[in-house]
C-alpha cells in the first residue's frame, strides 16, 4: 500500500484525485484531473475506434503514483480500466437557467 503522508499530500495538489485499482496486476493507480489537451488527445484514439490507446493515453498522462507501465503493458489490465475511464473522462453536465426575471 502506498504512503497514505504521500497520498494526502497529492490529494491537497490535485484536488479531485481519483485512485483506480486493477486487479488483473494487483496496482493501483492515483490519477490527478484530467487537462484538455490530454482529453482531447484520448478522444481522438476513442473516436476512431481505438479505446485501448486512448486508455493508455489517459494513464500515461495523468497517473501522478502508482505504476502505469504494469498495466499498460498488459492487454488483460489495460481492458480492465475501460470502463472506469470512461467514467473519469465523461462529460459533466452543468446548469442552464432560462426566462429569468428580475427578482426584488
Amino acid at each position: 500500500m502506498e504512503n497514505q503522508k504521500e497520498i494526502n499530500e497529492l490529494i491537497k495538489k490535485y484536488p479531485g484525485l481519483c485512485e483506480l485499482y486493477v486487479p488483473e496486476v494487483d496496482e493501483t493507480l492515483y490519477l490527478r484531473p484530467i487537462d484538455r489537451m490530454t482529453y482531447t488527445a484520448a478522444m481522438k484514439f476513442i473516436r476512431g475506434g481505438d479505446e485501448l490507446s486512448g486508455a493508455e493515453v489517459i494513464l500515461k498522462s495523468c497517473t501522478v503514483l502508482g505504476d502505469f507501465s504494469k498495466v499498460c503493458g498488459d492487454l488483460t489490465a489495460l481492458r480492465e480500466t475501460s470502463v472506469p475511464l470512461n467514467e473519469f473522462i465523461s462529460v459533466k453536465s452543468g446548469v442552464l437557467k432560462k426566462n429569468l426575471t428580475v427578482t426584488e
